[in-house]
């Protein structure tokens, strides 16, 4: 290589169709295409471009202050994280390119690569359960009957609580995606490079 020239585009479609028209040779590392544009570009582009993903350096998580209530309480937590489908949101927002995780560290990580459990997946006939308070499921289809036995505001503020972290996950997705596109939230003076 005796040139090279880093080029901004101001939106991912930019990206796109310079690499379509041949007037951009390489577009490289997380932003300057969507996640759903790679997948185009990857299955039914094969025979243009050839797109390669490297490991996993870090993770994208959602921290909950186990300081407050009621996050204070390790049922809400876990009844919380149940109540989540990661995978439905991690396909429709990253087109498949993510994988929900089940560990702070990427696998990849040095000393990493070890199988955690128990494992906090969707399920949330698990996380009706956790919010029991005699812990049985006739509690549980009692309480969708009408019984008092399980409190629905419970009920009601485990999915609010869900559907908040459904909507920060997807804001920060967003955030990154923005991060990705040369659009930071946070960001010092930007110069050009040539």
């Amino acid at each position: 290589i005796e040139t090279l020239t880093a080029v901004r585009y101001d939106t991912t479609e930019d990206v796109e169709a310079a690499l379509k028209a041949g007037t951009l040779d390489m577009a490289m590392g997380i932003g300057p295409l969507t996640a759903k544009q790679v997948q185009v570009l990857k299955f039914q582009n094969s025979d243009k471009f050839d797109v390669r993903h490297s490991d996993v350096i870090q993770h994208s998580l959602m921290v909950f202050n186990g300081n407050k209530a009621p996050m204070d309480d390790i049922s809400t937590r876990r009844a919380v994280i149940h109540a989540i489908d990661k995978a439905s949101f991690l396909e429709e927002e990253f087109a498949g390119l993510e994988q929900p995780i089940t560990q702070l560290l990427p696998q990849s990580a040095p000393y990493c690569n070890v199988d955690l459990s128990p494992k906090w997946g969707f399920d949330l006939e698990k996380a009706k359960l956790l919010n029991c308070p005699d812990g049985s499921l006739s509690t549980i289809r009692a309480a969708e009957g009408g019984s008092s036995d399980l409190s629905s505001g419970a009920i009601a503020g485990i999915v609010i609580a869900a559907v908040a972290g459904v909507a920060l996950i997807a804001m920060v997705a967003r955030m990154i995606q923005g991060e990705r596109q040369g659009k930071p939230l946070f960001s010092p003076a930007k110069s050009e490079m040539n």
